[in-house]
């Protein structure tokens, strides 16, 4: 009879992402073992290799990052939902800076370009949801010019408060931070889009 694994998925991966917040991107399989206080073939169990264990990491802390954003972007008035989705980003970031550290390892593209065949489907569908409630989202603020300010509303919400949080991941967040990228997400947000 096999003796049940000592270690989960999930333990894995936590040690992996406290390895990270301590060591870096350089991380070594012998970092995350020691992390976890058990055997390096314990990992080999459960992850082929380095790149898929680290790209795992990757997946499942933007899927954490994501439940906290389709909330956001839940809220009735869809104003208040994009100021929420703006700030959603540095607020989880400074929950949880092992996830947000590990939010910089790869991109989607990279994953699907040049990542383990095992992570591509993954990969492939991460942003569904969002992609899904940012069309609900431009709908409601929006009415009938959704789609032309469907763009916009991605910059608003996914790419600028992302870009003004990123360069403070691993250090300590200023409170202002918040604010600044409500208040660019919204200015963004009630641009003027004018036809070509």
């Amino acid at each position: 009879m096999a003796r049940p694994a000592r270690f989960t998925a999930d333990d894995i991966l936590d040690g992996a992402a406290r390895a990270l917040l301590s060591i870096g991107p350089s991380l070594t399989i012998a970092d995350i073992a020691r992390a976890i206080e058990g055997p390096s073939g314990s990992i080999y169990h459960r992850f082929a290799s380095r790149e898929e264990l680290l790209g795992r990491l990757w997946l499942r802390s933007i899927g954490r990052f994501h439940e906290d954003l389709l909330e956001a972007m839940a809220l009735p008035d869809p104003w208040a939902a994009i100021a929420a989705s703006a700030r959603c980003v540095p607020d989880f970031c400074r929950r949880h800076p092992a996830q947000a550290r590990s939010m910089l390892l790869f991109s989607r593209a990279r994953l699907l370009e040049a990542g383990p065949a095992s992570l591509r489907e993954d990969a492939r569908g991460v942003n569904d949801a969002i992609d899904e409630a940012q069309v609900d989202l431009a709908q409601r603020a929006y009415g009938a010019e959704a789609d032309a300010r469907l763009e916009v509303l991605s910059v608003a919400i996914r790419q600028s408060p992302y870009g003004i949080t990123r360069p403070f991941i691993g250090r300590e967040m200023p409170p202002w931070l918040d604010d600044a990228v409500v208040a660019a997400s919204l200015a963004i947000a009630r641009l003027e889009v004018r036809p070509d």
